[in-house]
C-alpha cells in the first residue's frame, strides 16, 4: 500500500483540513476512537486565536476522531504544521468495512498541556466539522478541560454551536465553506488571509458578505488584492441562494 501509516485525529484535522495541508484531494477518513485518553484544550495558538486540542490519559474515557492513512512524505508535511506537538503511538479502534478493528496509530499530543486560554469559536467548529464526518450522534457538545497544577483534567464548561449563518464569525463561516471546495484551503492560514482582505473592503460579517459577494472581486481588484476563485464564489452563491443553514 502506498499509504501505510494510520494517523488518528481528534482536533481540527478534519479530512478537509488534511486534504488542503497535504495537497491530496483523494484522502479518505475512517471513523475511529481511542480508549483511555481525554480530549482537552491547552496552550494558545495565534493562528487559531485561542487554545488548541491535546490528549491526556484518563481511565475508561473514549475519545472520537478519524483515521487517515498517510505515506512518509505526507506525514513529514503534517509534522511541519504540528508545531509544539510530538507523535505518539496509541491503539485505535478503526471502522473498516462496517466493523471496528484495533490498530496501532500515530497521533500528535502537545508537548505542554498547561491551560492558557479558551479555544476560539472557529477552532471548536473545526473540531465539530471533523466529528461530523462520521459521528453526528456524539457532537451535541464539546467538553473543554484544563490541566491543573497536578496535571489532573477538570471540566470547566460545555460549549454548543449551531452553524446558522447569523450566529458565527466570518472566519468560522469560511471553515464551513471549505468543506464544499474541491481543493480545500490550507487552514487556518488561507482563511485568515481571506478574511483579512475582505475586512479591507468593509466585509466584516456574514450579512455584509451576503450583500456584497456578487461584487467582491471587483472591489478586491480596486485595492490590488487577489480575487476569490470561481469555485469559492459558486459555493457562496449556492449557500446564500439556498436559504439553508450551513
Amino acid at each position: 500500500m502506498e499509504h501505510i501509516i494510520p494517523v488518528f485525529s481528534y482536533g481540527s484535522n478534519s479530512i478537509y483540513q488534511l486534504k488542503g495541508r497535504l495537497n491530496n484531494k483523494h484522502l479518505i477518513s475512517y471513523p475511529a476512537y481511542i480508549i483511555g485518553y481525554k480530549r482537552i484544550f491547552c496552550g494558545h495558538s495565534n493562528n487559531w486565536n485561542g487554545g488548541v486540542a491535546s490528549l491526556v490519559k484518563k481511565k475508561y474515557m473514549k475519545t472520537y476522531g478519524i483515521v487517515v492513512y498517510l505515506d512518509k512524505n505526507e506525514l513529514s508535511k503534517l509534522d511541519s504544521y504540528e508545531i509544539n506537538y510530538t507523535k505518539h503511538e496509541i491503539i485505535c479502534n478503526i471502522m473498516i468495512d462496517n466493523k471496528y478493528i484495533e490498530s496501532k496509530c500515530l497521533t500528535y499530543i502537545a508537548n505542554n498541556n498547561n491551560w492558557i486560554s479558551y479555544p476560539s469559536e472557529q477552532y471548536l467548529i473545526a473540531i465539530q466539522i471533523m466529528l461530523e464526518e462520521h459521528f453526528l450522534n456524539v457532537i451535541d457538545y464539546i467538553i473543554i478541560s484544563k490541566i491543573n497544577e497536578k496535571n489532573i483534567p477538570q471540566n470547566i464548561k460545555k460549549w454548543k454551536f449551531k452553524k446558522s449563518n447569523d450566529q458565527i464569525s466570518l472566519t468560522s463561516f469560511f471553515l464551513i465553506v471549505n468543506t464544499y471546495k474541491n481543493i480545500p484551503w490550507k487552514v487556518p492560514s488561507d482563511i485568515n488571509n481571506i478574511v483579512a482582505k475582505l475586512n479591507l473592503i468593509n466585509i466584516n460579517d456574514i450579512d455584509s458578505l451576503k450583500d456584497s459577494f456578487m461584487h467582491i472581486n471587483s472591489k478586491l481588484l480596486e485595492i490590488n488584492k487577489t480575487k476569490l476563485s470561481k469555485d469559492t464564489l459558486f459555493i457562496l452563491k449556492k449557500i446564500f441562494h439556498s436559504g439553508e443553514e450551513t
